[in-house]
């Protein structure tokens, strides 16, 4: 399965793949696809696997099993059970930017967070600023697209910096934090 786990809405895509070490030949015939006891799809076996794509399943632990309905010469058999798991909350991507890298002592440099939606939406709530994990300030992402919130500040020293952006998260959005960023200050 692909993704596992899975945003809510995303599309995962399922595989199944029947074969018979014994015969060495190619199984034929239907798979049946199920989420618990609930059939997802019938689907017919092309070179001995079946493909189905969805993008339905409910929150929580989904769980899975593919059923070989048998044919002439090969068996019924049914997978052992595979937990797909899809969050309650979509992910969001944070990347953080600086108005200038290297700045200058005492000179104002601005940090921007863009967080952006793995699926879809628009993310919305507040970035938390830090330099290691010391808290040096705060935004909000605005209101228009791309999703940003900034942070400017004069007080680094001169050295070198390790600036995350950290997006808290929203109803709808599980939080992020951005790749580290060295800021270096002359």
């Amino acid at each position: 399965m692909s993704p596992n786990p899975a945003l809510f809405g995303q599309t995962v895509t399922i595989k199944a793949t029947i074969t018979d070490p014994l015969s060495g030949t190619t199984p034929t015939g239907t798979l049946k696809f199920l989420n618990g006891t609930t059939v997802i799809a019938f689907v017919t076996l092309v070179n001995d696997t079946a493909t189905i794509t969805d993008g339905s399943f409910p929150k929580g632990s989904n769980a899975l099993t593919a059923a070989y309905q048998g044919a002439t010469g090969f068996p019924a058999s049914t997978s052992a059970v595979v937990t797909e798991v899809v969050q309650s909350k979509e992910q969001a991507t944070t990347t953080l930017k600086s108005s200038a890298n290297p700045s200058s002592s005492g000179k104002p440099v601005t940090f921007t967070a863009q967080v952006t939606a793995s699926v879809s939406g628009i993310p919305t709530g507040s970035v938390i600023f830090k330099d290691g994990s010391i808290v040096i300030g705060s935004g909000t992402l605005g209101a228009a697209t791309p999703m940003t919130a900034t942070f400017t500040t004069s007080a680094l020293s001169t050295g070198t910096h390790s600036i995350t952006a950290f997006y808290d998260g929203s109803t709808t959005y599980a939080p992020s934090t951005s790749a580290l960023l060295s800021q270096k200050v002359e």
